[in-house]
């Protein structure tokens, strides 16, 4: 699953506590299930890991 342009730069910002999830949800237009998802897959590829 490909991540939206600006993932990294609101992913970051989720975690460092400027934005909700939800937020992060609006402004990519991305659905709950989906937004876990790319969440899920990106700390596993942060952390070295392959996901399928």
């Amino acid at each position: 699953m490909s991540h939206p342009k600006q993932w990294d730069k609101y992913y970051k910002m989720m975690k460092q506590g400027q934005i909700k999830g939800i937020d992060v949800m609006k402004i990519l237009d991305l659905k709950k299930t989906t937004f876990y998802k790319l969440i899920k897959e990106y700390e596993s590829y942060e952390r070295g890991l392959k996901y399928l």
